[in-house]
């Protein structure tokens, strides 16, 4: 019984799906590794923190969806939407991961410090944007991300605007996997009205999700070319590769569909045609082709990006 309920709070808290953790740590090394070379133990501190916080933010996340969640498929059988545990432990639980969080503030400079305190406001302000807003991964990057600021003002004690385009850079970058991952829910996003780029522009997310690969490509290079590295070219074409699979996949999804019903015009059922405008109604044809896979292949970028930074480190 007490295994079961440490298994309950240990999903709650995501750790049961480590990968996506990746997804922060990547921009927070960026910010660690960007300026003057950070020591060990900011190493260890940002590491913890971005574990502990990742969890906060999802507990944070359930607490305020809790009464969505029950309704939407994917989510339904998460602790505190299936009623495993309680709203009030929960509640305990998060103010137990806070007061972790804050613990690790005590090693940090002062820039360091004050900055936590607009990451904590982003981090509670995103689960409520959902409601407002049909872009709420845009306040989910600048939550997710916000490592990114505070590890480079605890290793160089100053802020640059590099520091802030690499900060617009991964904001941008969640707000491209984000929407992949909000594809999942999309049917139940439409039947519940919950906001998300996928309820917003419906077929059109697509496109959309084209114009912020090429975004985040002119991004990478920008990156590329302030960084002054050498086999720049060899980056450039690996970041080209990374955005153009996930496209294809994406896309794919759908063409896989579509394909034989315009080789086939004739036979099209009538209101095929609105198949294109509800991503809801792609099928998933490949078992290892899903929303969920290309949303966990994201963390690659980042994981580039950080090779960039650290290139100069090593000579290359």
């Amino acid at each position: 019984m007490v295994l079961k309920s440490l298994k309950n709070y240990f999903i709650l808290m995501r750790w049961h799906r480590p990968l996506p953790i990746l997804l922060s740590l990547w921009p927070t090394y960026w910010g660690l590794f960007l300026g003057a070379k950070p020591s060990i133990i900011l190493v260890i501190i940002f590491t913890l923190g971005v574990v502990i916080m990742r969890a906060a933010g999802c507990v944070a996340n359930d607490i305020f969806d809790k009464k969505i969640d029950q309704f939407v498929a994917r989510t339904a059988e998460r602790p505190l939407a299936a009623g495993y545990v309680s709203t009030f432990a929960a509640w305990v639980l998060l103010g137990f991961l806070l007061i972790l969080a804050c613990s690790l503030l005590f090693f940090l400079n002062t820039l360091a410090q004050v900055l936590a305190l607009p990451a904590l406001l982003l981090a509670f302000a995103y689960p409520l944007a959902k409601r407002f807003t049909y872009f709420p991964q845009v306040l989910l990057g600048l939550a997710f991300n916000f490592g990114l600021i505070m590890a480079y003002a605890a290793v160089n004690n100053a802020l640059n605007n590099f520091v802030f385009g690499l900060y617009a850079l991964a904001v941008m970058w969640t707000l491209f996997y984000d929407t992949v991952y909000s594809l999942m829910d999309y049917p139940d996003d439409k039947r519940l009205r919950v906001k998300s780029p996928a309820t917003f522009f419906d077929g059109r997310v697509y496109a959309f999700l084209l114009i912020i690969a090429l975004l985040l490509l002119v991004g990478g290079t920008i990156v590329l070319h302030k960084l002054h590295i050498a086999y720049a070219a060899i980056f450039f074409l690996v970041l080209l590769f990374l955005l153009l699979r996930a496209c294809w996949q994406v896309l794919k999804l759908k063409l896989l569909f579509l394909l034989p019903m315009i080789l086939l015009r004739k036979q099209m059922p009538q209101g095929a045609i609105s198949i294109w405008n509800n991503p809801a109604l792609c099928p998933n044809w490949s078992e290892a082709l899903t929303y969920q896979k290309i949303f966990n292949e994201q963390h690659w970028f980042g994981f580039v990006i950080f090779l960039m930074i650290i290139a100069r480190y090593l000579g290359a």
